[in-house]
């Protein structure tokens, strides 16, 4: 304990303490080097535990992560159709052609006047 004492020197106990002042020499409470040798490791262990069974606010985390992850693949595919439906209007708005190409293409019409021929596909 001298030795102790001698390292720390703040850990010297004042002499003519009033008894209504709290003491830890005494034995009304664990000593500050108790709780950090005692309890820290034990709420380090606690923790850990939670985190490993996937409980409290681990689990959460984790699961806001994952959403987070889909969410942002969702993103990025509706962006990717978003350019092509943008590109598309673009092809379509250009004087009135690319409704006409895309009727005649998908729908089979033609002008009047003109013959439309299928040939079939190559296999």
């Amino acid at each position: 304990m001298r030795v102790l004492l001698k390292a720390f020197p703040w850990r010297r106990r004042k002499r003519g303490r009033s008894s209504e002042e709290p003491s830890n020499a005494s034995g009304d409470g664990p000593s500050p080097w108790t709780v950090w040798i005692i309890g820290v490791p034990m709420l380090a262990g606690a923790l850990g535990l939670m985190h490993y069974a996937d409980l409290g606010p681990f689990a959460e985390l984790r699961s806001s992560i994952e959403d987070e992850v889909l969410l942002e693949a969702a993103i990025v595919d509706l962006e990717r159709e978003n350019a092509q439906l943008q590109q598309e209007i673009k092809d379509l708005g250009q004087g009135g052609f690319g409704v006409e190409r895309r009727a005649r293409e998908q729908l089979g019409w033609s002008r009047a006047g003109e013959i439309i021929i299928r040939l079939p596909e190559k296999r």
